[in-house]
């Protein structure tokens, strides 16, 4: 683990098939209340990734191993009217347990 290179980069339009896949699975998705995933497209993806990225008050984070495997993602939301912050992180199934969220919130200090 301590040696894992972890990748994290601005979602960008080749990230959203990867996205997909994550919103749309159960078991990531179950604790948030949708245990059949989002259901949703790469259309509504297409249309959702332009609100998405606003920095420095909004962004979206894909996250990859170095050899290229999609990890998941984490994103930000600073709501400066409300003082309210937001921070997410994400991991398919096969990335929990590696340190890779760990690396996702150093990633930000």
């Amino acid at each position: 683990m301590k040696n894992l290179k972890v990748i994290i980069k601005v979602t960008t339009h080749s990230d959203l098939e990867h996205i997909e896949r994550l919103w749309n699975n159960g078991h990531v998705k179950k604790f948030v209340g949708f245990p059949n995933g989002l259901g949703i497209t790469i259309d509504k993806l297409q249309e959702w990734i332009k609100r998405a990225i606003k920095p420095p008050y909004r962004c979206h984070y894909s996250i990859y191993l170095e050899n290229g495997t999609y990890c998941g993602e984490t994103f930000y939301d600073v709501d400066i009217d409300t003082r309210i912050d937001v921070f997410d992180i994400k991991l398919m199934p096969s990335a929990g347990g590696k340190g890779i969220a760990l690396k996702a919130l150093s990633y930000y200090s």
